[in-house]
């Protein structure tokens, strides 16, 4: 499923717009998942997207209609996604990385974002407990961009152990972070590397559900 949104009232807005628009995410994934609600789920996103999954899990975990989403998620693969630090100075960075996407968005700068991310409010609320305690429930793909960096490498990975997150090098700027070309031999290369660990995720998953498939007669009660 491709989720598409106009991320410009979004993210120009306070937090309870980008909180709906969170929830939003979530009642389409109900949706397209209404006949197999417990399918192994993979989520991608891309710059300030990526940001918008972090919120729809948090809201994911507070309401009980949508545990069956919040169980059935086993990967995030992060594109360009600023994530914020645990210092003063990541969280700055945090916030420029955010205007800077808004503002290329929108086309005029937005230093709401900045007291937004200073008064607890809007991007930083993600970030609070309810985040932090999921992140041992994924496997997580970060991929970084290396040309005109508008999210520099610190924001765009999570520093999270090996066997936690894979963190990808891509030859593109922030546009062009999620995207590929195969006529450029590097984009090629960048591709085939994001598809085998994309793959390795999935065959990881499959294998998990089967164990869990085999346990459940076994533990079922007489």
């Amino acid at each position: 499923m491709l989720y598409t949104y106009n991320s410009s009232p979004v993210f120009g807005s306070g937090k309870d717009r980008f909180s709906t628009e969170a929830s939003q995410l979530l009642e389409n994934l109900s949706i397209k998942r209404d006949q197999f609600p417990r399918r192994p789920l993979m989520l991608i996103g891309h710059s300030l997207g990526g940001i918008l999954i972090k919120q729809s899990l948090v809201n994911a975990a507070a309401n009980p209609k949508h545990r069956d989403i919040l169980v059935s998620t086993f990967a995030l693969v992060f594109m360009g996604t600023p994530h914020s630090g645990p210092t003063d100075s990541s969280k700055i960075q945090f916030a420029r990385s955010c205007a800077k996407i808004v503002k290329k968005v929108m086309g005029h700068k937005s230093n709401d974002l900045l007291e937004a991310v200073e008064n607890g409010s809007l991007f930083s609320d993600i970030l609070k407990e309810n985040w932090r305690h999921q992140l041992e429930n994924y496997q997580i793909i970060s991929c970084y961009e290396t040309i005109d960096p508008i999210v520099p490498y610190d924001s765009a990975v999570l520093g999270l152990p090996g066997n936690r997150e894979t963190i990808l090098r891509r030859n593109a700027n922030h546009g062009d972070v999620c995207r590929f070309n195969n006529d450029i031999e590097v984009d090629r290369d960048d591709f085939e590397l994001l598809v085998v660990n994309l793959h390795r995720l999935c065959q990881t998953a499959m294998r998990t559900g089967e164990m869990i498939g085999a346990l459940v007669p076994a533990m079922a009660p007489f």
